[in-house]
């Protein structure tokens, strides 16, 4: 998934007149700013701002207005040097907020981490300054750091269901999965008619080897949202797994039709039924997918063997030579099908 890049609520200014500018200019010149701003207009703010600032050099709220709309137009450099600035005059909460997720936006994760635990430090309980910090460790892939930054936002805002989905994602990717079973069944209690919750809840409960549980909770997400696609990919996946070939097929079949165009599906299914000895549809299969994706690995290596049996050799051995310009070790393996 992308991360949003988070911008805040613009500040306000106390506009004092300037030599080269009048009290009025100078207001007017602030809110058009701000209007822009609100337009989604960034470039626009950023140069009435710039004006601003102008008449007044330094001008904190300025600046700050500034460095949110550079931040927007994802000019990092520039929103990090006037937000930097900003933190230097005496930093509120969302100063030091405002300038961590620039410099996370930016990729500067360790020089944003500090500023993140100033800012809990300063309003500890504030949800807020917690949640930003678990975005930026998982943003940095730090799972186990986003779970734990993500459980403390969670203790101190419990009703609040798209927070609680962070701190489960941050779980389940941390590899966390008992605890991430809890909190799945808590967010499902409040979404209950989540067809993604009870994905996850369920591939959960797959990971903690609870394969009946995991079983029936498919199914009741299923009933809920029949027609998301990773749902039937991912309870496909639990019985194939489970060498159930057969019962994969009608879920991965079902994927195909609600995305045509996967073809990591169409890959998928001919692996099914190439095990269940169903050469004819795994080969449209696999064909179906290197129509989509002629770099498609699975129905590549799935493919080759299949044209062999079926006695054509020629169209065999083209297709590895196309698997071996993408995966060297994959062609070296299927080459001893063709040594006798």
């Amino acid at each position: 998934m992308m991360r949003l890049i988070r911008s805040g609520v613009l500040a306000l200014a106390i506009v004092a007149g300037s030599a080269g500018m009048s009290l009025a200019q100078d207001a007017e010149t602030f809110d058009r700013g701000v209007a822009a701003y609100n337009a989604k207009d960034y470039e626009g703010a950023a140069r009435a701002f710039s004006l601003y600032l102008q008449a007044h050099p330094g001008e904190k709220a300025a600046l700050k207005n500034r460095g949110i709309s550079y931040l927007s137009m994802k000019e990092y450099d520039l929103a990090i040097a006037d937000l930097e600035r900003v933190v230097a005059m005496g930093a509120s909460y969302d100063d030091l907020v405002q300038y961590a997720n620039a410099l996370d936006s930016a990729g500067q994760y360790q020089k944003a981490l500090p500023i993140y635990d100033r800012a809990t430090k300063m309003e500890p309980g504030n949800p807020s300054a917690w949640r930003e910090l678990g975005v930026a460790h998982a943003g940095a892939k730090k799972y186990g750091l986003a779970a734990d930054a993500y459980g403390r936002a969670v203790a101190l805002k419990s009703d609040d269901a798209a927070l609680r989905g962070l701190h489960a994602d941050a779980l389940y990717k941390a590899q966390r999965y008992s605890e991430a079973v809890s909190s799945y069944q808590l967010l499902n209690d409040m979404k209950p008619n989540d067809g993604d919750t009870l994905r996850m809840l369920a591939n959960s409960q797959v990971k903690t080897g609870d394969t009946e549980a995991a079983r029936a909770t498919f199914d009741r997400a299923l009933r809920v949202d029949p027609n998301n696609f990773q749902l039937n990919m991912d309870l496909a996946d639990l019985l194939y797994n489970g060498k159930d070939w057969a019962g994969s097929i009608p879920y991965y079949s079902k994927a195909t039709r609600i995305d045509p165009k996967s073809a990591l599906a169409q890959a998928y299914l001919g692996d099914a039924l190439r095990l269940t000895k169903d050469l004819t549809g795994a080969r449209a299969a696999y064909e179906t997918a290197l129509r989509l994706d002629g770099k498609q690995l699975d129905a590549l290596k799935g493919l080759i063997p299949i044209l062999k049996v079926q006695g054509e050799i020629s169209a065999a051995r083209s297709r590895l030579e196309q698997l071996r310009a993408v995966d060297p070790d994959g062609a070296a393996a299927l080459d001893k099908l063709f040594e006798n």
